[in-house]
């Protein structure tokens, strides 16, 4: 008896795992019954599903995550009927919650909804009646009016913004341009059902239309006033294009200044480049604008290449027109300056402001004892004149004041090469000076880092003080101590340490390390020296910033 028992209760687990292991588990979201709201949900993502159903399907497969299915679900409560379900989860097994379909459902094939034949919204506007003046308007980006229609149109896949169209949806046959489109049904005006046999509908393709292509014509090119033009200088260029073409959108027009002829070639030099707005049929354009001819363009005849050209055109034998004219030698001077808001330094001076102009009664320090260093990091010189700059140099001096002698010491390494500069132009350049380069017969104390453009006096500045701003002066306290001077020292104290170079800083202070992008790596608290080379022993490999209270290195690991 027990036996008997047994096996029923065995075989009726097996059944019970047999059934469940034949239904799929699925969540839907219900995307309605119209294929419009589904349209909606999924492809416009207007509003979110009406409800996720959680169901049990007895089928031997899954539905596609993601999917689209429109099917009748059967279920045994509610009014669902045929719906458009959107699959959110799918599991090859049964789960116990949820409904349980029994009966198969007839799910077919996944619907791309997005291009699937619906209502959806245009607003087209009106080109004309004729194919000859839809085409005459479109070539010339014009339209018959500037209302936008707004049509429901039953099609498959949505209209293109910018397509024509041959369509009828109450207002008579007429050809329309597609200003806007949207996948979903609007609150229209009119409706067009293109599956209906009497529709009036059609593409009309580009090569219909078929626009003529733009051909710009280069009328004339002058400078005003006199024909003897300074290097350096800048005149007005008057010039006039017409388009003897079709329709032509923002175009480009370009001067090159030739000196072989008037034939543009790759010697040529672009000088100035502009753009020419849209241009109709037969349309003239008559403007001006102002070249610069380079400062140092040698002495003799020349031309001005006008070239204009748009990338749709189709003839290209007509875009250049030219000028002849003489340069002659440059008027005025080369005025060379360095202007303090544009020099940056580093120094072992931890609390000076990197920008010179900003550094006040604060001086950069040098530490013969740490061989520091004045890292001129960024040094820009303007070209404030009305002619080029010839080739010159910048030289570094050592003085006791902001003035230059001739008994400042000379820094005779340290010369930087000027290449010319053009009027309102610049060049960057950087230099660093070592504490170790001061000599040694030198007192420690306050000193100047003079730098000077043109010392030699090879650039031609005129004779109004064009030479009066080649000078600034760096402020420097030349010091010799092996241990770190806290920024909290009285001057007095910091005196003494220069002058005996005997007292050791036992107070504490903040050393900071950081990698080459500027990111700290680790802040410690020191006392000396050797503490602070146990703690750059224990960094990993590479490159870092040490900064301390009087110096800013670099070191490798």
């Amino acid at each position: 008896m027990k036996k008997i028992i047994l096996f029923v209760l065995l075989n009726f687990n097996f059944s019970l795992w047999s059934q469940t292991s034949s239904y799929r588990y699925h969540e839907l979201e219900d995307l309605g019954i119209y294929i419009e709201n589904a349209i909606s949900i999924h492809c416009a993502q207007t509003y979110a599903p009406y409800r996720i159903l959680e169901v049990n399907f007895r089928q031997n497969y899954t539905l596609e995550v993601g999917k689209i299915y429109k099917a009748d679900l059967g279920l045994s409560y509610g009014n669902f009927g045929t719906r458009y379900y959107r699959v959110k989860y799918a599991a090859g097994y049964g789960v116990d919650r949820g409904d349980e379909v029994d009966t198969p459902v007839s799910f077919g094939n996944p619907i791309d909804v997005c291009n699937a034949l619906s209502w959806k919204y245009i607003r087209p506007i009106l080109l004309g009646s004729t194919l000859q003046e839809a085409k005459d308007n479109y070539c010339s980006r014009q339209t018959a009016n500037a209302v936008r229609e707004k049509v429901n149109i039953k099609i498959d896949i949505p209209l293109t913004i910018g397509d024509v169209y041959l369509m009828d949806f109450g207002l008579g046959s007429n050809y329309y341009i597609i200003d806007g489109s949207n996948v979903e049904k609007g609150d229209s005006d009119y409706d067009l059902d293109t599956t209906s046999s009497t529709a009036v509908f059609s593409y009309i393709s580009e090569a219909t239309i078929d626009c003529p292509k733009p051909d710009l014509q280069a009328n004339y090119v002058s400078l005003s006033g006199s024909t003897n033009v300074p290097a350096g200088s800048s005149k007005t260029a008057n010039y006039q294009i017409t388009n003897i073409g079709g329709y032509a959108d923002a175009s480009q027009c370009q001067f090159y200044l030739s000196k072989d002829d008037n034939v543009l070639s790759s010697n040529d030099v672009l000088i100035k480049q502009i753009n020419i707005t849209a241009l109709n049929t037969n349309e003239i354009r008559t403007g001006s604008t102002t070249l610069t001819i380079p400062s140092n363009t040698g002495i003799g005849n020349y031309y001005i290449i006008m070239k204009v050209n748009n990338n749709l055109e189709i003839n290209l034998n007509n875009n250049i027109s030219t000028f002849s004219f003489s340069v002659t030698a440059p008027t005025g001077f080369a005025d060379l300056k360095i202007n303090t808001n544009n020099v940056v330094i580093y120094s072992a001076c931890n609390d000076c402001p990197s920008i010179l102009a900003n550094l006040g009664s604060k001086k950069h320090i040098l530490n013969r004892g740490t061989s520091s260093i004045l890292n001129i990091q960024q040094i820009i010189i303007d070209n404030i004149g009305v002619v080029a700059s010839t080739n010159t140099n910048l030289k570094f001096y050592l003085s006791t004041n902001s003035t230059y002698s001739s008994e400042d010491y000379y820094f005779s390494n340290y010369d930087v090469s000027l290449t010319s500069i053009s009027p309102n132009s610049y060049l960057l350049k950087q230099q660093s000076i070592f504490a170790n380069d001061i000599p040694t017969t030198n007192a420690y104390g306050f000193y100047y880092i003079l730098i000077i453009i043109d010392k030699d006096n090879s650039v031609n500045e005129g004779t109004s003080g064009g030479e009066n701003n080649n000078l600034i002066a760096i402020p420097i306290n030349y010091i010799n101590t092996n241990g770190r001077i806290s920024n909290l020292l009285e001057s007095t104290q910091f005196d003494d340490i220069q002058k005996t170079n005997t007292t050791l800083i036992t107070k504490s202070y903040n050393m900071n390390i950081y990698d080459f992008s500027g990111t700290l790596i680790k802040s410690s608290n020191v006392i000396s020296i050797e503490q602070e080379n146990e703690i750059i022993k224990m960094l990993p490999s590479g490159l870092y910033i040490i900064k301390t209270p009087t110096e800013t290195r670099k070191i490798s690991r």
